[in-house]
């Protein structure tokens, strides 16, 4: 790409490098890049129609910017739209060739040749997530429950009198955000079963 734009005399501003499928119609780096082109008034650089997406989806969310892409494999011109169609719908295509190529491989090996994918242990890792994360839930709530009794010993008593008391403190859920009346209800309804 860095060639194509030296012997086509394209000074490169920026390089975007994106590892989600092109089969993902609204990807935040394509994003990026289309709203830093439109900004700088530049072109978007790209290898070949399939790099850029492989869904006709797509096509509706880039449309208003195609003038601005340019594929090396198109050569230093504006996209026509027919050949742009064209060459998404191969892109597409492609894919899903590619899909169904990999899962017929997948299946011969697993009836033909017993290979089995994925990880064998994990049921056994699955359980012994589910219990470390239910013991980090409890000791979150003893925690709390410690805090809540103080706050009702104070005068506190409705959640949102409580909500409103932990928020002022600075004290977070357990995933780091600010307390509110249903998620402290949620919280307390656990206390009452678990503790």
């Amino acid at each position: 790409m860095r060639a194509f734009a030296k012997s086509n005399g394209y000074t490169v501003i920026a390089e975007y490098k994106e590892y989600l499928s092109g089969t993902i119609v609204d990807r935040p780096v394509l994003m990026d890049a289309i709203k830093h082109a439109v900004k700088e008034d530049a072109f978007i650089l790209i290898l070949r129609v399939d790099r850029l997406m492989r869904d006709l989806k797509g096509y509706a969310l880039i449309e208003p910017y195609v003038d601005r892409f340019r594929f090396a494999q198109l050569g230093d011109r504006p996209v026509d739209l027919f050949t742009f169609t064209v060459l998404l719908s191969l892109a597409q295509n492609e894919s899903k060739i590619i899909s169904l190529r990999t899962s017929m491989a997948m299946r011969k090996l697993r009836d033909n040749d017993g290979r089995s994918f994925g990880n064998p242990n994990i049921a056994s890792f699955s359980k012994k997530g589910v219990a470390v994360r239910r013991d980090n839930a409890i000791e979150f709530a003893e925690k709390a429950n410690i805090l809540i009794n103080d706050f009702i010993t104070l005068g506190y008593k409705s959640n949102q009198a409580l909500t409103d008391k932990l928020n002022s403190i600075n004290f977070t859920t357990r995933n780091g955000k600010p307390w509110t009346p249903s998620n402290l209800y949620r919280l307390r309804c656990f206390i009452r079963r678990n503790l």
